[in-house]
C-alpha cells in the first residue's frame, strides 16, 4: 500500500466512525423522544415535548 492508500483509508476510516456516532446518536435521541411524546427538532438537535 502506498502511503496515499494509506491516508485515503485512514481518512474514511474517521468520515465512518464519526457518521456512524452521529446516526447512533440522532437514532436513541429520537427513540427515546418518541418514548416521551415528544417531537425531534433536526435543526435544534433537541427533543421537544409538546
Amino acid at each position: 500500500m502506498t502511503d496515499m492508500g494509506r491516508w485515503i483509508f485512514m481518512i474514511l476510516c474517521i468520515v465512518l466512525l464519526v457518521a456512524g456516532g452521529y446516526w447512533l446518536l440522532q437514532h436513541e435521541g429520537i427513540s427515546s423522544c418518541n418514548d416521551i411524546g415528544g417531537q425531534w427538532n433536526y435543526t435544534r438537535w433537541k427533543c421537544e415535548t409538546g
